[in-house]
């Protein structure tokens, strides 16, 4: 994208105005003697020199004002799915807090277990070892994981005791790993959700 840029002659007639510029400290640089009519004539020309910046503005902005206007359209979309994408982490974090929570299953819904079933069909790896009659599929994400100092495309399947992490070969996916919700810490960080093993758990559950 190409934006146009103010003429040297604009630069260095505007150099003097900043972030840090103070009337005071200029006019005193400037070494102005205290004659009221110098003074007003030195602050008329502030004003005048003020009034050409807002024009030189004014008329670069109108000189871009489509390149402009398609940055600040990109970067509201950039804020909006952001916003989604941490609305979504949140009910994800609530929701494996409430399976953490969860001490006993009183009821299993067959088609939550054939959901479960189904989506082991995706892997290559045998996932049969991990069917069983108590266990049932909560949430199925599909993610971008970090692999090998590289992103890749992945899956995510919540379980009512288990979460599933398995990353995309050619046809199928790889199961990459398997937590125990009473193995790992979670939490949030960054809009990421950061799974974490608990060596002393892991230590106590052998």
């Amino acid at each position: 994208v190409r934006i146009s840029t103010p003429s040297m002659t604009l630069h260095s007639k505007f150099k003097d105005f900043g972030e840090d510029f103070d009337l005071t400290t200029y006019i005193n640089k400037k070494g102005y003697p205290d004659d009221i009519s110098v003074l007003k004539a030195a602050r008329n020309d502030l004003l005048g020199k003020r009034k050409d910046l807002e024009i030189s503005i004014l008329e670069e902005f109108i000189q871009n004002e489509d390149h402009f206007m398609n940055v600040l359209d990109n970067y509201s979309k950039v804020v909006k799915l952001k916003k989604e994408i941490k609305d979504n982490l949140a009910s994800y974090k609530k929701l494996i807090m409430s399976l953490k929570e969860r001490e006993t299953i009183t009821f299993v819904d067959d088609r939550k277990r054939d959901e479960l079933q189904q989506k082991f069909t995706k892997f290559e790896d045998d996932m049969s070892l991990f069917l069983t009659e108590k266990r049932y599929l909560v949430d199925c994400v599909e993610v971008s994981v970090e692999h090998n100092n590289a992103e890749r495309n992945g899956m995510v399947l919540l379980t009512n005791d288990f979460l599933f992490v398995g990353i995309k070969n050619v046809n199928k996916y790889k199961l990459l790993n398997v937590f125990s919700y009473d193995l790992v810490q979670m939490k949030m960080e960054n809009d990421y959700l950061v799974v974490k093993v608990d060596p002393i758990c892991l230590a106590d559950s052998w």
